[in-house]
């Protein structure tokens, strides 16, 4: 799975609205769905969703023809319940899981995207360990998100041999994937 592109393109968004606006077909339709809105704490029965490209351009039951062309991939979604991906906007799957059995569970209980700290396997294995530890998680059926520790280690003694340089800081802060610092672990 790619990593999540947050940057707007106008030509891109110039087609997801002219989706939104019945003007230009789906790439993507999921019909007579249920969808959760979690807004407003409401199911809203046998709703359309249309997508072109990795974006959602229209949700509602009122989704006209020209929204369906003959490259339009149809998911008839009718008995089903559409909800948004969740979001886990904060965890340590450095040092608390298998990457690979975290996603199953993330996935049972509708997370899509998950922000990790690094600083654990950083304390560990350094900026090679970082590194190491954000390849295994690309390509999962999850996005996983990083933040990098400005301090992987506690102890005065040993904060030389396993802090990060400032290069080493700059490089992984460049990474598309790496979304800032992380948690501050704080002396007395």
């Amino acid at each position: 799975m790619p990593v999540y592109d947050f940057s707007t393109n106008t030509d891109k968004m110039t087609q997801v609205l002219k989706v939104a606006l019945g003007e230009n077909a789906a790439d993507l339709a999921i019909i007579n769905g249920d969808v959760v809105n979690v807004y407003t704490n409401e199911v809203m029965q046998k709703q359309t969703v249309l997508i072109k490209g990795n974006r959602i351009a229209y949700v509602g039951n009122k989704a006209v023809s020209s929204s369906f062309g003959p490259e339009t991939k149809i998911i008839n979604a009718d008995g089903k319940t559409l909800i948004p991906g969740l979001i886990d906007g904060h965890t340590h799957s450095d040092e608390q899981y298998l990457v690979g059995e975290l996603v199953n569970y993330a996935i049972k209980g509708s997370t899509t995207t998950i922000i990790t700290e690094t600083a654990a396997i950083g304390s560990l294995l350094g900026y090679k360990g970082i590194i190491e530890f954000i390849k295994m998680c690309r390509n999962q059926p999850v996005r996983f998100f990083f933040t990098i520790p400005p301090i992987i280690c506690v102890s005065p003694s040993a904060e030389e041999n396993c802090a990060l340089s400032p290069l080493e800081l700059k490089r992984l802060l460049r990474q598309k994937d790496v979304v800032g610092l992380g948690e501050v672990s704080w002396r007395r």
